[in-house]
Formats: structure tokens, sequence, C-alpha cells
């Protein structure tokens, strides 16, 4: 917030966020409550405030129908599925497209030891290239009906 003038109080201050939540729901409680906070504290202090929210992306809903295509071409390929507890972390414009079509999200896997996809040390690890050909050939295979 403001300039390095210590002892000085900035006028101007800026708060930038990520916020992620596993649905709409619980993203617009969270919205609801940050901005109820934040007004209750700018009245409180007498300051001035505005909020600005960008960049949303709604959370990816993977379908029963393209969850099933994505575990047989798996298995075409003789490829271990590991189902995931809970869905990715990342902020994903995926989910734009599951609101309006059937959709399923997967993951190719690049090891315990690779850093996460969207962190700083990412780097794609191309040996799955081939997997990645291989499962989407399966899916549109199974799709047109071949």
């Amino acid at each position: 917030m403001g300039e390095k003038s210590y002892g000085i109080s900035p006028s101007h201050g800026e708060l930038h966020y990520t916020l992620r939540t596993w649905n709409e729901t619980i993203m617009n409680t969270v919205k609801r409550n940050i901005e109820d906070g934040t007004n209750k504290i700018c009245k409180t202090h007498n300051l001035n405030y505005t909020i600005d929210w960008f960049e949303y992306f709604p959370s990816s809903k993977n379908t029963t129908d393209c969850n099933t295509l994505v575990n047989n071409a798996a298995i075409t390929n003789k490829l271990t599925v590991i189902e995931r507890p809970f869905p990715f972390k990342f902020g994903e414009d995926f989910g734009w497209f599951s609101k309006s079509y059937k959709t399923a999200m997967f993951g190719l896997g690049a090891g315990i030891n690779t850093p996460a996809l969207h962190h700083n040390n990412y780097d794609f690890p191309e040996e799955l290239i081939e997997t990645g050909i291989k499962m989407f050939t399966s899916i549109i295979t199974s799709v047109l009906g071949e």
C-alpha cells in the first residue's frame, strides 16, 4: 500500500486475491461476506473503497457420460485411472464449457515430483503428448462410433 515513506499513512492501497471454491453457491457466499466485511470496516474507519470482481471461472462439472468415455479410453490404452477425491484447485476456463455442454476434465498424470499445473515451476513433460493423443483418439473414435 502506498509507497516507501515510513511514518506516512498511505492514501491509497490495493488488495488482490485469488478465490477458489467448490461451487458457485459457496463463491457467492464468500463474495457477499467479503463485501459485507469490507463495507463494515470502511464505514467504521470512514474509508472509501471499491470492489472489482474479474476473471471469474465457474467450476467445471464432469458428466457421467463423459467420465465413462474417459475411463473407457484409459482402459483401451491400458492406463491406470486414479480418481481424485476432490476437484483440481487451479482456476480453469473449462467451467464455461461445462455450463453448456457435457464435459469431463481429466489429467494425464505427470508424476508426484512434477510441480502442479499453473505453478511457476511447471514445465510440461513432453513425453505426455503421446498419452494425450492416444486418449483423445480413443475418445473421438468412441464418440464417432467407429
